[in-house]
C-alpha cells in the first residue's frame, strides 16, 4: 500500500480541525485501559494478603491527551515489595526492646532480632499487562477508527 504526501497532508489538515474528537476517543480508550489494568492488577495482589489492603490501594491514573497519553499504576507501599521482592535482611526490634516471635522450638520467645529469609519478587503489574493487551489493542483500535471515521466524514 502507499500513500502519497498529498493524502498525508489532507489528513493531517483534517487532524487538525477542532470537531475531529481525537481527545475525546484517546481519552475514552485510556479510562477504559486503566480500568482493566486496575482490576487485573488487584486480582494478582488479592494473593498477597489475608485483609485485602494492598488489592484495594491499586489506583490507576491517566494523564495527558493525545498521543502522548499515560497511563500509571500505583499502590500502597508494600506493592513495591512485592513486585520487586526483597534480600534477606535483619528485623530489628524498634520502640520495645524485645519483640515477640516463634523461635527455639519454644512456642513463644523474646528476642532482640530476627533474620528474614526475603521475598521472590512476584511481577503482577506485568502479568496484569501481559493479560490485558488483547483488550489494550481492541481499545486503541476502537479509538483509531473513532479517529479516521471523524477523518473520512470531514472530507
Amino acid at each position: 500500500m502507499s500513500i502519497d504526501h498529498r493524502q498525508l497532508d489532507a489528513m493531517a489538515r483534517s487532524l487538525s480541525r477542532a470537531d475531529v474528537p481525537i481527545g475525546t476517543a484517546t481519552a475514552d480508550a485510556g479510562r477504559r485501559i486503566g480500568k482493566a489494568l486496575e482490576a487485573e492488577v488487584r486480582k494478582g495482589a488479592r494473593r498477597h494478603t489475608r485483609t485485602g489492603a494492598l488489592a484495594r490501594s491499586i489506583r490507576t491514573n491517566v494523564t495527558g491527551t493525545g498521543i502522548g497519553q499515560r497511563v500509571s499504576i500505583t499502590g500502597g507501599p508494600a506493592l513495591n515489595l512485592i513486585v520487586g521482592g526483597t534480600r534477606p535482611h535483619v528485623i530489628r526490634a524498634t520502640g520495645h526492646p524485645l519483640s515477640l516471635t516463634k523461635a527455639g522450638g519454644h512456642p513463644f520467645a523474646f528476642v532482640r532480632s530476627v533474620h528474614h529469609p526475603g521475598t521472590r519478587a512476584d511481577p503482577i503489574i506485568t502479568r496484569a499487562l501481559d493479560t490485558s493487551m488483547g483488550q489494550v489493542a481492541a481499545e486503541t483500535d476502537r479509538a483509531g477508527g473513532a479517529i479516521l471515521d471523524a477523518v473520512v466524514r470531514r472530507r
